[in-house]
């Protein structure tokens, strides 16, 4: 079961055992939009929660994902991705899924099983988050249910979730430009 399924049938679950406590959840230029979909069909309480949205270039999606209180990311193990810096650039927290699901396990020893991903093999995504201080390592579904009220109590409280990442600075696209020009100076 791929982590967003798993992910979506969680949401589902805390849905129905907290129905006063809403989630929106919003996919923006996902390239699997139908598996999407058919998991709505079979959760129809997700039908009002999930939306999808189309691709966009990056300044409007950057845009549009500010207006979210956290982000969720799949855990990639020992692939880094690149959605991870935008959401520590919008200073969002984000919410990696799944660092320790025995179901998400199953499925990257099934179809992941590479040299990287060897005991002891470095989880790059997680590494961020912590130096960064950006997001919740997510273990589980259980954890996630967990992990979702308290966030539900912050924003009740703050009417936001607040971020308190540190050094993040070194991964604006500014910063990035910079060092990719000076690289390139030292070639000419």
């Amino acid at each position: 079961m791929a982590s967003y399924t798993r992910f979506l049938k969680t949401i589902s679950e805390f849905i129905a055992q907290n129905p006063d406590k809403p989630v929106k959840v919003n996919f923006y230029g996902i390239n699997t939009e139908d598996n999407i979909r058919d998991i709505i069909a079979e959760f129809p309480n997700l039908s009002n929660v999930v939306l999808i949205h189309p691709k966009l270039n990056n300044d409007l999606l950057i845009a549009e994902i500010t207006k979210n209180n956290v982000m969720a990311l799949f855990n990639y193990y020992s692939y880094m991705g690149t959605k991870i810096y935008d959401y520590i650039g919008i200073k969002r927290q984000v919410l990696l899924c799944f660092a320790d699901d025995a179901e998400a396990n199953e499925l990257k020893d099934k179809l992941y099983n590479l040299k990287e991903d060897v005991p002891g093999a470095p989880q790059l995504q997680s590494e961020l988050l912590k130096e960064t201080n950006a997001g919740i390592l997510v273990k589980d579904k259980e954890h996630l249910k967990t992990v979702l009220t308290d966030l539900y109590v912050v924003f009740k409280e703050n009417g936001n979730i607040p971020c308190n990442s540190v050094n993040t600075d070194r991964f604006s696209r500014k910063i990035q430009t910079e060092k990719l020009a000076a690289i390139i100076n030292t070639i000419a």
